[in-house]
């Protein structure tokens, strides 16, 4: 290697002179042959040490312990990821899939240097203990980071659908919660119990649909814990998961009561509805007994009039009163 005008030489061309002859002649002489040393005498000597890059053992033993450093780096970064609590947002959610993508094409990039060191291995003529426990445990990384970075996409996935479970949920729930509180006073009115009724009905059909929602969240949750436990086998507890659950537990409560409500809310507008039918029926009953009453009050007050308009009967008249005609 050549800095200016210098060159650069390898360790061993360089040679210790006995201190107690001649000490300046002699490295006065060193100092002339490297002075005199060219450029062609240089690649012959680096030509003698290339047999240590040429040499398989050395080639496996250099390649074997740079695959270790990269594969090490590999794995506590994965370790990193699955030991970090899952993602509440899909916007968070989707950068660490694209970086999680990118660590694997990383990953990917090694393959050919591990095939390279293992057919290296399979020619060595003269094989150790040692270098045989080094193929072996790289080989093992790298299974087991293929293996754990496919449990980790897979907790990836199970969070996806989670997330937007929840999400869908909530806004089911916060709908509902809303349509209800629209029909918190009863109405005075047939009109208005009936549009009550139908509404309620409405909502009531609904609430099947949004119900396999809900289910289907709980479903997701429970798949979402069993994945990130499996990237993290040595972790008991896992906060993360625990507070998704207790979101979910919460909204399930929210949904539950306001079901109830629901199906409280339309039977108290059922109860009013017959309350207000059977109002109206005595009331038409009423009404009739009054109109009734009135008719004849007033029939009896017209007969008293032409009773009294036509004076008393006459004495021929009394006298033939009651005597049938032959």
């Amino acid at each position: 290697m050549q800095f200016g005008n210098f060159f650069l030489l390898p360790s061993s061309l360089f040679i210790q002179l006995p201190l107690e002859v001649n000490k300046i002649s002699k490295c006065s002489a060193v100092e002339r042959g490297f002075s005199e040393y060219n450029v062609v005498a240089l690649v012959a000597v680096l030509t003698d040490y290339s047999f240590l890059a040429a040499d398989p053992t050395n080639q496996f033993n250099t390649r074997i312990s740079s695959l270790e450093v990269e594969l090490e780096t590999a794995e506590r970064q994965l370790t990193e990821r699955c030991r970090a609590d899952i993602p509440r947002r899909q916007a968070e959610l989707e950068r660490l899939v694209v970086d999680h993508k990118d660590w694997e094409n990383r990953l990917e990039r090694h393959e050919t240097v591990l095939e390279e060191v293992t057919t290296i291995y399979d020619s060595l003529s003269k094989k150790t203990p040692t270098m045989k426990n080094k193929l072996d445990n790289v080989q093992n990384k790298w299974d087991s980071l293929w293996k754990t970075s496919s449990m980790y996409i897979e907790r990836m996935k199970c969070v996806e659908l989670a997330l937007s479970g929840l999400e869908e949920a909530s806004g089911a729930v916060s709908e509902l919660e809303m349509k209800l509180s629209d029909h918190r006073r009863l109405p005075d009115d047939r009109e208005g119990l009936r549009s009550a009724h139908l509404s309620l009905v409405d909502i009531k059909n609904s609430l099947q649909k949004h119900q396999t929602t809900i289910e289907q969240l709980t479903t997701d949750v429970a798949k979402t814990r069993t994945a990130t436990e499996r990237t993290r086998p040595r972790q008991r507890n896992h906060a993360d998961i625990e507070k998704l659950e207790d979101d979910v537990n919460k909204l399930n409560r929210r949904w539950t009561t306001s079901c109830e409500a629901v199906l409280d809310r339309l039977r108290a507008v059922d109860q009013a509805a017959d309350l207000l039918s059977q109002y109206e029926q005595q009331e038409q009953m009423e009404r009739q007994w009054a109109s009734q009453m009135e008719s004849e009050a007033r029939q009896r007050e017209l007969e008293l009039e032409r009773a009294r308009v036509s004076g008393p009967p006459t004495g021929a008249a009394r006298g033939w009163e009651g005597v049938a005609v032959g």
